[in-house]
């Protein structure tokens, strides 16, 4: 019964874990969606108050208009993106790792079907952290580079 109820709580977090991660991409899809809609209402706008096209071309050759006019909604500077995941994998990585180790370290060598489970979960943790790890290792590297890179 312990083992039934033990790996339905793991399948409800990591659900819940899924769901969080596909729910913040959503929201940060969203707000970059709204930001880009704002920033093109806004160019818009300062277009439509130009009545000639003299004046609209003046504006254009001008460094404010073309600055204004060629600038992205919202630039992420080159490599940021993979810094974050990085530095958020890396933590989240180490404590699977530890965490896998220690299930590992509680399980005897003699011991029943709990300890097989003990031992297959920590497996798959310490699987899963490493992995992780790397990836955030990796992209914590690409990134740095990537910033480096870009800077000129």
């Amino acid at each position: 019964m312990h083992i039934l109820l033990a790996q339905s709580l793991e399948n409800c977090v990591l659900f819940g874990l899924v769901a969080f991660t596909v729910w913040l991409v959503a929201q940060r899809m969203k707000a970059q969606e709204q930001l880009t809609h704002l920033h093109l209402e806004q160019r818009g706008k300062l277009l439509d108050r130009f009545q000639d096209a003299e004046g609209l071309e003046a504006f254009v050759r001008s460094d404010e208009g073309r600055r204004l006019l060629l600038e992205a909604p919202h630039q992420v500077p080159p490599g940021l993106r993979m810094l974050q995941v990085g530095l958020l994998a890396i933590p989240v990585g180490s404590g699977l790792l530890c965490l896998g180790h220690a299930w590992l370290q509680r399980v005897k060598p003699a011991g029943d079907y709990l300890d097989a489970h003990f031992a297959f979960q920590g497996f798959r943790a310490e699987l899963a952290g490493g992995l992780l790890l790397a990836l955030g290792l990796g992209l914590l590297a690409g990134g740095l580079v990537a910033r480096r890179v870009g800077r000129g």
